[in-house]
């Protein structure tokens, strides 16, 4: 946190402790999926999400953007660790890496000091024109999400395609300086983890969800055992217990049941 509290020097503005904190955990992120792996870091990044839930449920007055925050750490570290995770899969680690490197070089030492908005535009720069909404969403919005899965059915044809068919379900809420939460319309990338019994890793499908439910449709060469819906927390939300969806062995046609 002092590698970059002391090196990128923010300006006296809103938004500083996102320029050194928000950092901090994304490098600390970072190293911890070195050391530990990708298929550790669900977990890591629950322990995120759950201490910025807290410090949500705590808030007197309307939760700051991470663009705007001040003195409010549940936003800036653990609000911030989850959005720099997220932006990671959105461009790229390597496009990632070097935009903060250049930026670290504009403005190291000071002055001129840099704001957020000198992190935005960076960042910005890099992001994929299919990502501009979550990347604001994420950055410049305060929103939250609820998402579910329902229970999918498999079908086996032969001994070899397996095809899973399942609805997703989405509601997505901003709120503003106010405090007034609106609900806005549906559209967001999510991620969905399938699982089989034999890989180490899941296979990530990536989809777009424009209404809900919205039914979507795979097909795997392995049996599949289990659907998560956003196994990297992306998608802030209070409760996950309807993302998670085990399935039965897989005959000619099966229904899951809940984890």
């Amino acid at each position: 946190h002092q590698w970059w509290g002391q090196q990128l020097l923010g300006a006296n503005s809103q938004g500083t402790g996102t320029l050194h904190e928000s950092l901090a955990q994304y490098s600390a992120l970072m190293v911890m999926e070195r050391e530990l792996g990708r298929n550790a870091m669900p977990q890591v990044l629950n322990h995120e999400r759950e201490w910025y839930l807290r410090g949500r449920a705590g808030e007197r007055g309307a939760e700051p953007s991470l663009v705007r925050v001040e003195r409010r750490e549940y936003v800036y570290y653990h609000k911030g660790a989850l959005a720099m995770y997220a932006l990671r899969d959105m461009v790229g680690e390597a496009p990632l890496n070097l935009t903060l490197s250049r930026l670290l070089k504009q403005f190291a030492g000071g002055p001129p000091y840099a704001t957020t908005y000198d992190l935005l535009s960076a960042f910005q720069a890099i992001v994929p024109a299919a990502s501009v909404n979550d990347f604001a969403e994420s950055f410049e919005q305060v929103v939250m999400f609820d998402a579910g899965l329902t229970e999918p059915v498999v079908t086996t044809q032969g001994s070899r395609k397996h095809h899973v068919r399942l609805d997703v379900t989405l509601r997505k809420t901003r709120t503003d300086s106010s405090g007034v939460e609106m609900v806005l319309p549906t559209d967001a990338w999510v991620d969905l983890a399938i699982y089989d019994d034999t890989a180490t890793a899941p296979t990530i499908e990536r989809r777009r969800i424009t209404v809900s439910p919205m039914t979507l449709e795979f097909v795997r060469d392995r049996r599949p055992s289990r659907v998560v819906l956003d196994p990297f927390f992306k998608l802030l939300e209070r409760n996950r217990d309807d993302n998670v969806q085990q399935l039965p062995v897989v005959g000619s046609s099966a229904r899951s049941h809940r984890e």
